[in-house]
């Protein structure tokens, strides 16, 4: 039976619409809304932990009131996977695909020897389950423990490293990605594979990442928000402290199975969320980010906990939702996840830096736009590994702040090394962070300033950093190899600005930039959208 059956009855000149009411078989609770830009959706467990056989329940949460909807499906999920003896329950991951309206997610955290989880659609119409795949093994201790879906149909998962042995960092944090098998899923469908590790640092390394979830705006690009886990202070035991926002550049995310290092950027902190579990992030629409967090009442993890939700309207900024509710009773929130994937995310609060060899000497400048809190800017330099950032200077900003540009000189340089340079804008209640730039002071080439933009459309302009005048070759090649251009430029000593023209005609996808000088050659990805 249809659900809508509606009867015309003609009498003389006036006809008269009697509608029939069925109960409908598709209810609008039962798929998710990828349109009216108004909800998210998020994944519940027992809130007494993951041995507990307890079905796992989807719902909607509304962005502007944070209200909790009902169940998808008018049901709940068991989620499980069996190691041994032991059966562990719930996700602590969300998915949602705008292309086939399905949720997915991963199976829980087990014990430290099970690292791999099955990956499961869910059909919230039809109320069924499907594994399509399992995580590969991946050298590294480590938990696949968020995923995001991109829209360019692909899903994308990260894991953090749990490990407290002196094991090589490169390889803690994995970052996969799976395909959603279309419309029809069917065991093990999915094609699931290790794409490489982030960029290890003192952030990204044992228990100093941890936990978190990701998120993708309209360009490809990945945003992850994470709480770190350590030891705090003399207090025994783990904590959970700073929180992070970083990004994983799209031209930077390979298109390939690999198990090379992935570039990440520190982007913002969020310390008025330093001592939560972060659970989730989601965008709406406009491309303000939501927060999902677990707060402790007391010492941590020993004490009870609550559930809220954040809104950040702008990079390090969280507003707690203080309407976020009713809460499931006997639930904890696991993640959240949208279909959603904005033009722009967060408000413009740039800080862009360059950086050049002049005289053996790092000359840095960087503009500004829009940082009328900022107290102040530093700057921060780490020797030889983008790891270990130090100040080694400060800048005090202008009368202007919301527009302006500013040099600063770091004579402490030493011939041979390769420094690394980020700016730090320090405001009353967060700091957001610039670009990386890497400056090379024994390389006879080297890139000085990452192409921009990246992705592009019809023009890239990226800067040259060499050691004496010469005659470079500028290639771009696509992913089948194929040169699709090239160019010649003449170099001077230092820095040189080189812009690429004429690049619209270029199909949509991922490029390799190469300059091949005298002695030397180097290269970017690049991306074209």
């Amino acid at each position: 039976m249809k659900p809508w059956k509606q009867i015309l009855i003609n009498v003389k000149d006036t006809t008269l619409c009697i509608l029939l009411l069925a109960l409908p078989v598709f209810t609008q609770a039962q798929l998710p809304d990828c349109s009216s830009g108004t909800v998210m959706y998020s994944i519940w467990n027992d809130s007494l932990g993951s041995s507990v056989a307890v079905p796992s329940q989807i719902r909607s949460v509304n962005y502007t009131t944070g209200a909790v909807g009902p169940l998808m499906g008018g049901t709940s999920f068991m989620i499980s996977k069996t190691y041994g003896s032991s059966t562990y329950y719930g996700s602590a991951a969300l998915g949602v695909d705008l292309l086939t309206n399905r949720f997915y997610v991963t199976t829980q955290m087990a014990s430290n020897a099970n690292r791999d989880k099955d990956i499961i659609t869910i059909n919230t119409v039809t109320n069924t389950r499907t594994v399509i795949g399992t995580t590969p093994p991946i050298v590294g201790f480590h938990h696949i423990v968020k995923l995001g879906m991109a829209s360019n149909g692909y899903g994308y998962a990260i894991g953090v490293g749990r490990d407290t042995t002196l094991q090589t960092a490169a390889t803690f944090n994995p970052l996969i990605r799976f395909t959603t098998c279309g419309g029809s899923p069917s065991l093990n469908c999915s094609t699931i594979e290790l794409l490489g590790y982030l960029a290890p640092g003192p952030n990204m390394t044992r228990y100093d990442l941890f936990n978190g979830d990701i998120a993708f705006d309209n360009a490809g690009n990945l945003y992850f928000v994470t709480a770190s886990y350590g030891k705090v202070g003399s207090l025994s035991g783990g904590r959970y402290k700073d929180a992070r926002m970083f990004m994983i550049n799209a031209a930077d995310i390979p298109t390939v199975a690999g198990t090379g290092t992935i570039p990440m950027t520190l982007l913002a902190d969020y310390n008025s969320i330093d001592s939560s579990v972060v659970n989730g992030i989601a965008f709406d629409p406009a491309g303000r980010m939501y927060i999902a967090t677990r707060v402790w009442n007391g010492p941590q993890p020993n004490s009870t906990f609550q559930n809220n939700m954040f809104r950040s309207p702008s990079p390090g900024v969280a507003n707690e939702i203080l309407s976020f509710g009713p809460k499931p009773v006997g639930f904890s929130i696991a993640d959240v996840g949208s279909c959603y994937f904005p033009l722009t995310i967060l408000a413009n609060e740039q800080v862009q830096l360059n950086a050049s060899n002049i005289g053996g000497k790092a000359v840095l400048k960087f503009s500004v736009f829009n940082n009328v809190e900022a107290l102040n800017y530093e700057l921060m330099r780490s020797e030889g590994n983008a790891e270990n950032f130090e100040v080694i200077g400060t800048v005090q900003p202008k009368g202007d702040k919301a527009e302006a540009s500013y040099q600063f000189t770091d004579p402490e340089t030493t011939a041979g090394v390769t420094y690394y340079y980020r700016v730090r804008s320090v405001m009353p209640d967060k700091r957001i962070y610039s670009n990386v730039v890497k400056l090379s002071f024994s390389n006879n080439l080297g890139i000085a300033l990452k192409p921009w933009p990246n992705p592009f459309q019809s023009q890239v302009e990226f800067k040259l950093e060499t050691k004496a005048a010469q005659t470079v070759t500028i290639r771009v090649i696509d992913e089948q190899g194929r040169l699709v251009k090239s160019v010649q430029q003449s170099l001077q000593r230092g820095a040189n600005k080189v812009v690429l023209n004429n690049l619209s005609s270029l199909k949509k996808g991922i490029y390799i930039l190469e300059v091949a000088g005298t002695s030397d050659k180097v290269m970017e990805k690049i991306m074209k959208f």
